[in-house]
This record gives C-alpha cells, structure tokens and sequence, in this order.
C-alpha cells in the first residue's frame, strides 16, 4: 500500500497540504470522503460549505477528498488492520492528530468501502485471468548478415461478468509482436497503471457511480 502513495504524488501534495486545516475542518474533510463510497452523490454545497470554513477554494477541497478517499480505499482493498493503517499514516505529512482522526473513520468505515469497492468491480469491463507467451527464433539461415529477430507471441485471458448471479465470460486475445513492440506495450501497461492509482482516476470512478 505504501507503494501505491509513493506512485502518486498528487496524493502526497494534496495529504501534505491537508495538514494545514484544523483537526475539526479535516473531519469535516473526511467525512466527505467517506461519502464518495455511499450511494447519493457528493454535494457541491457541501464542498462549498467545507472550503469557506477552511479558507480554501472549493477545488482545492476536492483534491483533498479525493486524495483521502483513495488512502481509505487502499487501505481497505489492502484489508489493513486498523493499527497498521495508522502505521501507513504515520508515514505521511500528517499531525498526529489528523492520524487519529483518519484512523478513526478508516476503523468506523472500512468494511463498508471495501463492499462498495466490491461492488464497482463487478462491472462489464474485462478483467485479468491468465497470460501465456512464446518466443518464436530463428536459428539458421543462409545469410550471415540476417541477425535473428524474435516474435513473441501473447495470449491474454480476459473475464467479463455483468452481474455477481452471471457466470464469467472468458474470451482469448492473440497478438504477435517484435522485439520494440513489446517494449512499446511494456511503457504503454506502465503507464496506464500509475495513472489507474491517481486521483484522476479516482475522479472518473466517482462519476461512474
């Protein structure tokens, strides 16, 4: 989990800049964050409201609910403990008693997010099964100056389930690539994963609810 923190570091920023507010502004702060995992829709008066009693502009609020609301949701995607939460935050730009403020509503909430967490999974989108892979080489040829170029080929399993009563629909993708080719897919797989763990993304998934 703490990796996850360390690849994004508008998280860092936004935690680092929450240490500012008052212990009564952050819970107010949380509190909203926690509603981004409940059913109705997070309010921008409330947003509002939040920012004018921390002398703050209404997006820099959000980029610090966001910001907890992703730390919450690690932690209980992660199944942490209560006490190494707190471990996990005690690692962060926070006063010790914003620590025991997020701790306590990380304790209070934390099954409830991971239900909800559960359940936006449990989307039509294809997920990861399997992987295989196979090098093809070239090994004789008449020509000394043709230099051996190995195609690999992939075979990704991927999983669809509509509904938790549905039974997983696995399709199979076959692709061949060289050598460059899967150094691009490499970068472009990296890339998409440290963007999957911002807040941005977590931006888009409040929509999606």
């Amino acid at each position: 989990m703490s990796r996850s923190f360390a690849a994004d570091e508008r998280v860092l920023e936004a935690v680092a800049q929450s240490s500012a507010l008052s212990d009564e502004n952050f819970a107010a702060v949380c509190k909203l964050a926690v509603r981004l995992f409940g059913s109705e829709k997070q309010s921008k008066r409330r947003l509002t409201r939040t920012a004018s009693a921390s002398g703050w502009e209404a997006e820099q609020v959000e980029q610090a609910v966001l910001a907890i609301a992703k730390i919450l949701m690690d932690g209980a995607k992660d199944e942490l403990s209560e006490r190494a939460f707190r471990l996990v935050l005690k690692g962060m730009t926070l006063p010790e008693q914003h620590v025991e403020v997020l701790a306590q509503i990380y304790e209070a909430h934390a099954k409830d997010i991971r239900e909800c967490v559960s359940r936006e999974t449990r989307t039509s989108v294809p997920h990861y099964r399997n992987l295989e892979w196979r090098i093809d080489l070239e090994l004789g040829t008449r020509f000394h100056r043709n230099k051996p170029k190995p195609i690999v080929t992939l075979r990704l399993d991927t999983a669809t389930q509509p509904s938790s009563s549905s039974v997983p629909q696995v399709q199979s993708t076959c692709v061949r690539v060289d050598y460059d080719g899967l150094k691009l897919m490499q970068r472009q797989l990296e890339t998409a994963l440290k963007e999957a763990d911002s807040v941005h993304c977590s931006r888009i998934q409040r929509y999606m609810h």
